[in-house]
């Protein structure tokens, strides 16, 4: 059991979040994923049609994202399962971590973070307080000449590639 824990660890930075690499010199090694093996975990907001532009938007980019539906109150359990089951990223949209659900969401956000899964917030309305359980935040703007590919974004999150701590992102596909 010692082992295996000591194992797990390793994945997880001390000062950082998991994923939250912001230049070549912080990043941990790692065997980069092609998009199309990458598993991406989307854990739905309110907003259906945000959401569905953004998942539109990752496939348009050979990602295969997977969605899951939850209400801010059981989201956190979707961040556990796709922690237990390794995804290489999870993507929050509109995360809301408030006074009344703070401590859920850290407990589910440590989860991912133990498991070396990389976290990251899109179009957040409250984020935790706690900066090393997400890599970053990311808000679209499709109308932001600079904003990065939403699929591009997720990648290097992904791969554990430098990247902003807060980005920029467009849903528009050419």
């Amino acid at each position: 059991i010692a082992l295996s824990c000591a194992a797990l660890s390793g994945c997880v930075p001390s000062n950082a979040a998991v994923g939250d690499t912001q230049s070549p010199n912080t990043a941990v090694a790692h065997s980069m994923e092609d998009r199309d093996s990458l598993s991406i975990a989307m854990i739905g907001s309110d907003d259906v049609t945000a959401d569905s532009m953004a998942m539109d938007a990752m496939e348009a980019g050979k990602l295969k994202p997977v969605y899951i539906v939850d209400a801010q109150s059981t989201a956190q359990q979707g961040v556990r399962d796709m922690a237990q089951r390794k995804a290489d990223l999870i993507i929050i949209a509109g995360i809301d971590a408030n006074e009344a659900n703070a401590e859920n969401w850290n407990d589910a956000l440590e989860t991912a973070r133990t498991a070396g899964v990389p976290v990251v917030l899109l179009n957040p309305i409250a984020v935790p307080k706690d900066n090393k359980l997400y890599a970053a935040t990311m808000t679209v703007n499709d109308r932001m000449t600079d904003a990065i590919p939403l699929d591009d974004a997720a990648v290097a999150v992904a791969n554990n590639d430098p990247h902003d701590r807060e980005m920029l992102v467009t849903t528009i596909t050419h």
